[in-house]
């Protein structure tokens, strides 16, 4: 792992037995210079390139509006030192509304040297964790890019400082320097509505939950309903318009034909005529309005072309942006998460690294803050990594397994963590995060040229703080903690808070109206004899918070529901040479917005898995070697959608490596061995897909398959063609639907149908007793 004031680790290693030296695995080696030499290309020794496999981001194969070098360092001996920092504002050139914002940070090295941790920062506010790769003796080089749009508010700063954090130390043995560059590219032009839907239907940031691409893990994000994943051959546009969707009288816009159509809403030419709305009023068929999930028109939203003229008329909501001139929809700014207005850093001082420092579970580092009386929505966005005692947190096993064996590491306190927020001491909010494995973890020739899930880019969390802002928006600072649980030497964690503000009011009125957050449900089942045994732990929780923040755009409630299931199980056979963990941990994420408490406006889902598996055999050798047998697998599974009155946006996301592979290490040094990584990865979306497969066997990628299909307008003929079978199709989909709906418990459902790359995905927009047939 990448280590962090921990320079005694790498030189002082206490192996008082031969249990000592088994409960190093997993654990975190550095590759001597045996293992350490590059490959052969046409007789010439070349530099090797390493990647985090990720999918393209919106931006690549496009030119940028300008482009800004922001630091050039060499990292060497950097060990107890500040980060380095520099001066930094917006490219005069083009300093106006970008679409996007995309940093890349260019890194290179040789010879021997330990993974590390870094970061960068633009005034405390952290755009990018990220770690290093360990190096040949011929060297090696990656780039990341990262999707920063997020943070255009950030960027849009003139006198700004930006810190970059890479703890490196060198000396007789450790001789890597890692000579970094960190340059942005801006990307401009389009409207706000194009940068709305570039930014987040396109790279999956939907501001409710994990981050994805640029950092694959993703903003767990995800949206409303059910999804279900189907094997299906024919195309989507195949399906035509179901029956019972027809009977909803939907009317939507020409203009706004071919991009509906698109989104997989209109699938015949026949619905095109008028903008999307439910025909149905508000004062008469409320109950309804709010069991379908639809906004009626009696509360359409409708906005000044000048956005100055902002007011809340009776009923009437209106507000400032556009999605066309004149229009658009509170839901679409809220769940599809324009940049915020402005990001504050939960961070420290920044002399040791903006991140707070955690060393066990009762420490909470909190940071005050007073947030403009005018904010209408915030999300605590979190990063985390995780190192030294506890970089392999899921493998540690209890204290009293260590005591009993008299064991000489720190490595335990059992394997739950999980890291929290709080506001002024109260709990708002927690993540499990991803096990992520860097590139000296496990078996440091697994992650040869491919890294570990993560790796390059870590993922950032987001907790949704709107419920709370009756608590925050007294006019009074704050104190804004983060803390974990079960938490030992060390985690590295800082947050960063966006808010979005009322540009047509000076204060926005806000209240708590639940709060529901049951102790966590804890449960173990611990057994040893000696060192072999076996420990199991389970946790689960809900939790549901939900608040109304009255502004501009009306008086919006948002309810956020978030479940939790963890699974951990660890054991010893064979006098502790032979142990196993596994992991399985399941979050949901709902996020529901509703207008004068009755009118739902839209709703989000997110489905997380993180299934971890490690088989790790230790057979001793002479010379105090050792020979290490390990079976790895770890993978991300993401589920979401989000469902608007005008608009669906789904998504899937499913990436997994699985290596096997051995090795002769002497103490943490890899003397030799051999290994082969697998890794498959695929993304959806109502876009398309891309998807890539590889293997890397003894760091030579022997493998590469990538594949992006993107989905095309198929020729009027063909759609005709394709209606004329829908009524076929629509009677074998209702019989799914219907078993779907029952396996669910649910007696009815709107269902909306979209297939990308062979995949069919349904979604459960609303709950109603509506027939699926005519």
């Amino acid at each position: 792992m990448p280590y962090h004031h921990l320079h005694l680790s790498f030189h002082v290693l206490v192996l008082c037995s031969l249990a000592n030296s088994i409960y190093l695995s997993p654990s975190r080696f550095h590759k001597s210079p045996a293992t350490a030499a590059g490959r052969l290309q046409n007789g010439t020794v070349e530099e090797d390139y390493y990647y985090q496999v990720t999918r393209p981001l919106p931006t690549d194969g496009t030119t940028p509006s300008c482009s800004l070098p922001l630091l050039s360092h060499d990292f060497a001996d950097t060990y107890g030192s500040p980060p380095v920092s520099i001066d930094y504002s917006p490219p005069a050139d083009c300093p106006g509304e970008w679409t996007s914002v995309v940093i890349e940070f260019n890194a290179s090295c040789r010879g021997e040297q330990y993974d590390r941790i870094a970061a960068v920062w633009i005034d405390g506010v952290e755009l990018l964790r990220t770690s290093t790769a360990e190096p040949t003796e011929d060297g090696i080089f990656w780039s990341v890019r990262k999707d920063v749009t997020r943070y255009a508010s950030v960027f849009r700063r003139s006198d700004a400082i930006l810190s970059v954090m890479l703890e490196n130390i060198v000396n007789e043995v450790f001789t890597g320097v890692y000579h970094v560059n960190v340059s942005a590219y801006y990307y401009g032009g389009g409207n706000e509505s194009e940068k709305i839907e570039r930014f987040d239907l396109k790279n999956g940031d939907l501001g409710v939950g994990v981050e994805t691409s640029g950092g694959e893990l993703g903003k767990a994000d995800r949206g409303m309903g059910f999804i279900s994943l189907r094997r299906k051959s024919q195309p989507w546009f195949s399906w035509g318009k179901p029956a019972w969707l027809k009977k909803l009288d939907f009317i939507t816009s020409r203009e706004k034909e071919d991009e509906d159509r698109e989104a997989g809403i209109l699938l015949n030419d026949e619905d095109a005529v008028g903008r999307t709305k439910l025909r149905m009023s508000f004062e008469e068929n409320a109950e309804k309005a709010r069991k379908l999930g639809f906004v009626s028109d009696t509360i359409e939203l409708e906005f000044p072309n000048d956005q100055a003229s902002l007011s809340q008329n009776g009923g009437r909501i209106v507000g400032s942006g556009s999605e066309e001139p004149g229009r658009t929809s509170v839901s679409s700014n809220l769940l599809l998460n324009k940049p915020a207005d402005k990001i504050l850093p939960i961070s420290s001082n920044g002399h040791d690294g903006f991140w707070f420092r955690i060393e066990n579970s009762s420490a909470i580092h909190s940071r005050s803050v007073e947030i403009p009386l005018n904010t209408y929505r915030a999300i605590l966005e979190v990063y985390i990594s995780f190192h030294s005692n506890d970089e392999f947190w899921f493998s540690n096993p209890p204290d009293a397994y260590i005591q009993k064996n008299n064991l000489t590491t720190g490595r335990g306190n059992g394997s739950l963590r999980q890291v929290f927020a709080t506001i002024d001491g109260i709990f708002v909010g927690s993540v499990v995060p991803f096990p992520v494995v860097f590139t000296g973890g496990i078996n440091p020739l697994f992650w040869e040229p491919v890294v570990g899930i993560g790796a390059f880019n870590l993922p950032s969390y987001d907790i949704d703080l709107t419920p709370f802002l009756g608590t925050l928006l007294d006019g009074n600072p704050h104190e804004i903690g983060l803390g974990v649980t079960n938490g030992i030497q060390y985690w590295l964690v800082d947050a960063n808070l966006h808010l979005w503000m009322d540009h047509a009011s000076s204060q926005v009125d806000a209240k708590l109206v639940h709060y529901k957050v049951p102790n966590l449900s804890v449960s173990t089942d611990f057994k040893f004899t000696g060192l072999d045994g076996s420990f199991r732990i389970s946790a689960k929780r809900k939790l549901y918070f939900a608040g109304w923040a009255n502004s501009s755009l009306g008086n919006i409630t948002t309810h956020v529901h978030q479940e939790l299931e963890f699974k951990n199980t660890i054991k010893f056979k064979k006098n502790g040479t032979f142990k196993e963990v596994k992991q399985k941990t399941k979050t949901k994420l709902i996020v529901r917005l509703e207008a004068f408490s009755v009118l739902l406006l839209g709703r989000a889902r997110s489905t997380t898995k993180y299934p971890l598996h490690i088989l790790t055999t230790t057979l001793p050798k002479e010379n105090n070697t050792s020979i290490l047998t390990t079976n790895f697998s770890n993978g991300i599974k993401e589920d979401l959608s989000i469902i608007l009155p005008n608009q669906i946006h789904v998504s899937s996301l499913s990436d997994s490596q699985k290596a096997d592979g051995w090795m002769l290490v002497h103490d943490h040094s890899v003397l030799s061995g051999s290994s082969t990584t697998r890794q498959k990865y695929k993304y959806t979306d109502e876009s398309g897909c891309y998807s890539q497969s590889l293997v890397a066997n003894d760091a030579v990628r022997t493998t590469g398959i990538k594949k992006m299909q993107i989905k095309q307008k198929q020729p009027k003929e063909s759609r005709n063609q394709a209606i004329q079978k829908g009524e076929e199709e629509r009677k074998k989909r209702d019989s799914l639907v219907k078993l779907l709906l029952k396996e669910e418990g649910r007696g009815g459902g709107l269902v909306q149908l979209v297939n990308n790359c062979g995949w069919s995905i349904i979604i459960i927009l609303a709950d109603f007793d509506y027939p699926l047939n005519n």
